[in-house]
C-alpha cells in the first residue's frame, strides 16, 4: 500500500495533466539539462514510486523537488537530497516555470535535429 507521500506525488502529477511516462520524460530532460548522465527513469518507475512499491533514491528525490518546485518534505519523501540540502521552497510549477522552459528548449532542440544536438551543450553551459 502506498504512503501519503507517494499519493501526493501522484496528485502533483495529475494536477499538471501528465501521464506517468510524461513525468518520467520531464525528469530525464531535467537531469540532462543539469548535465547528469545515465538517467534510467520511465513510466513504470514512476508508477512504482506512486504505489510505494519502490523508494525514491536521493538522486530522483532531488530532481522531483526541482521539477515540482517543492521540498522533499512537501512531497512526503523526507528531507534528504544528494547534496544534503533542501531545495528552496518555491511555488508549484506554473506555465512560465522551469518545467515549461525545459520542455520548450527540448522541443526546439529536437526540431533542429543534428544541429540541436550540437547546440545542446552550449545551452546547458549558458544556463
Amino acid at each position: 500500500m502506498a504512503d501519503a507521500g507517494c499519493l501526493h506525488l501522484r496528485e502533483l502529477r495529475t494536477e499538471l495533466g501528465w501521464t506517468q511516462q510524461q513525468m518520467a520524460d520531464r525528469i530525464a530532460r531535467l537531469a540532462w539539462m543539469r548535465g547528469e548522465k545515465n538517467v534510467g527513469v520511465n513510466g513504470d518507475m514512476v508508477a512504482q514510486w506512486e504505489r510505494g512499491v519502490k523508494g525514491v533514491s536521493p538522486r530522483y528525490r532531488e530532481l522531483l523537488c526541482i521539477l515540482f518546485g517543492v521540498t522533499a518534505d512537501q512531497l512526503g519523501l523526507g528531507p534528504a537530497t544528494r547534496s544534503g540540502t533542501t531545495p528552496r521552497n518555491a511555488p508549484r510549477v506554473a506555465d512560465e516555470s522551469l518545467v515549461s522552459l525545459l520542455d520548450n528548449a527540448a522541443q526546439l532542440l529536437d526540431q533542429l535535429g543534428a544541429t540541436g544536438t550540437l547546440l545542446a551543450p552550449q545551452m546547458l553551459q549558458a544556463w
